[in-house]
């Protein structure tokens, strides 16, 4: 039977004299690498000024220019190219995606049938029932659907993006 710190994957071992030594767990060294770098945590003013505020300016204004009402409203009279046009700015000014994931997705929304998929795929993911898993998993195939001239479109990045709007949104309520 193991004590709750050799639960969470600490390892207890004794030293030549009988003294108790905890190793830390890879997690224990990330969080030391981290507070070296950013001594107040997630408040402090250059994890902040870094990692956070520039995505919470981004959500704040996909909830200006996309809040679900407003989306909806798009979507209803089929004006997808300007759902995607307003997606696309908002990212615009994040350095979430490379330049050529900027591209191929800016590429991917010229044609209709890539704004509109874009945009109903979006959307659903965003806004519609069922569970986040699955939703995760429709999304993605509908970014892996998307027109492509050279480069894909479905990269990680891309869909940590729309994670990123989803859990931003969840978090801000």
């Amino acid at each position: 039977m193991g004590t709750a710190a050799d639960k969470i994957g600490n390892i207890r071992k004794r030293t030549a004299s009988g003294r108790r030594v905890i190793k830390p767990t890879n997690a224990d060294r990330c969080r030391r690498k981290f507070l070296r770098f950013f001594p107040g945590g997630f408040r402090d003013e250059t994890y902040l000024a870094w990692e956070r505020n520039y995505k919470w300016k981004a959500h704040k204004q996909w909830e200006e220019l996309l809040d679900r009402s407003t989306y909806e409203a798009l979507l209803k009279v089929r004006d997808f190219a300007e759902v995607a046009t307003r997606a696309v700015r908002i990212e615009s000014r994040t350095n979430l995606l490379f330049s050529f994931e900027k591209m191929a997705l800016r590429d991917a929304l010229k044609s209709e049938i890539g704004s509109r998929n874009f945009a109903a795929g979006l959307y659903e993911f965003l806004h519609g029932p069922g569970k986040a898993e699955n939703k995760f998993d429709r999304w993605c195939q509908t970014v892996a659907s998307l027109p492509r001239k050279q480069t894909r479109v479905l990269t990680c990045r891309l869909l940590r993006f729309s994670a990123l709007s989803r859990i931003l949104k969840c978090t801000s309520s």
